[in-house]
């Protein structure tokens, strides 16, 4: 009986200090990092191979006047509304075309519509991504330092099987643009760090990030018409190079989409959900094109019901700082790639106003073969 109780004595002692251990003697806790120090923490470990600067990467932070003297006078220019000139040019010798976004005088990006083989190199129209994964490693993150503060991008896994983003060593960067179809490249847009963060194509991390500023002063009735023009030519282009047919376009359709644009952006709440109105004013509001918005589905299909369109269905944006850029990150998109590439949407509406761009596509109406036996 001694033993046993010895026994028992000694078991609670065990079991009382197996318990009381955490409260007299707590573990050291670390303090908790805050949001800004973890991203910090994350981003050291983001680097990148650069390739050595070729083609049109050499013209990027240059003069426009070097590029000029390579390729020659632009035939078209226009103003942004957003601080810099797009300037237009094509050689139908090389059956290269490609636009310059020019800002007090100096390149700030190239996006290349009809890739020449000497003008992007190492790349090539028509590789693939495995070409690409021959010459460089296809990065999910990057981390550099604009002007005083360190930034990263991340890229989701959509963004590396059709628009990856390649870094050179002089400071640029290129976004390859592949066909969601037939996984080939089809453009290139080659950008300054400022343009890259500024058009917003990947989730961007840090403070103080520079972002475009609207001019109120400009002629925006004229902006909008040009941009309206030359988002329809450039959706036409990549149709044909689909072996497509072009879009069939009408003043009327083309009044319609306008008259939902401005419906739309006269009275969102007709539309959007009080949430959803929320994120559009916070997006629209702050003056800053730093958000972006787009409409869902069924608030798209609410505001074409406005207007009695059959058949349509269409995509509202914002902010669209740059058309050519955007409708090229929108293109290779696989779930908006569908919608320009069917057959059956034969009519194209476009409409800007300011930062913001409504893209409407209408199914050709057929005749019922019962209608066609009446006549």
């Amino acid at each position: 009986m001694k033993r046993l109780g010895l026994f028992s004595m000694i078991l609670a002692a065990v079991i009382l200090a197996f318990y009381m251990q955490p409260v007299l003697f707590p573990p050291k806790l670390e303090p908790k990092k805050n949001q800004d120090q973890q991203v910090e923490n994350q981003m050291t470990t983001w680097k990148y191979q650069e390739l050595k600067s070729t083609g049109f990467s050499t013209y990027v932070g240059q003069p426009i006047e070097q590029l000029e003297k390579d390729f020659g006078k632009s035939y078209d220019r226009l103003a942004s509304g957003f601080g810099f000139e797009i300037r237009y040019y094509r050689d139908a010798v090389k059956q290269l075309s490609f636009e310059a976004n020019v800002q007090n005088g100096q390149v700030e990006a190239v996006k290349v519509l009809k890739p020449d083989i000497g003008a992007i190199a190492p790349f090539f129209s028509g590789m693939t991504m495995q070409d690409l994964s021959a010459i460089t490693t296809i990065y999910t993150n990057f981390t550099f330092d604009y002007e005083d503060t360190e930034v990263g991008i991340e890229l989701m896994e959509e963004d590396m099987n059709y628009r990856p983003l390649i870094a050179f060593d002089n400071g640029t960067f290129a976004i390859l643009f592949f066909d969601q179809t037939t996984g080939k490249l089809f453009s290139i847009a080659y950008l300054s760090k400022d343009s890259l963060l500024k058009l917003l194509p990947y989730q961007v991390f840090g403070e103080g990030l520079p972002h475009y500023s609207l001019d109120d002063s400009a002629d925006w009735e004229t902006i909008n018409r040009a941009k309206e023009r030359k988002s329809a030519n450039l959706l036409n282009m990549l149709r044909e190079e689909d072996q497509l047919p072009i879009y069939k376009q009408s003043l009327m359709f083309s009044v319609q989409t306008r008259l939902l644009l401005h419906d739309f952006l006269t009275k969102p709440e007709n539309i959007l959900s009080e949430e959803r109105l929320k994120e559009w004013r916070t997006a629209s509001d702050t003056g800053k094109t730093t958000v972006k918005f787009s409409l869902a589905m069924n608030e798209l299909d609410q505001l074409i019901n406005k207007q009695d369109i059959q058949q349509a269905t269409g995509i509202f944006t914002h902010p669209v700082i740059d058309p050519t850029f955007s409708l090229l990150l929108l293109y290779s998109d696989p779930y908006n790639h569908d919608r320009f590439t069917g057959e059956d949407s034969s009519s194209l509406g476009i409409a800007f106003s300011k930062e913001n761009m409504l893209v409407l596509l209408q199914e050709e109406k057929k005749e019922s073969s019962d209608s066609s036996d009446r006549q």
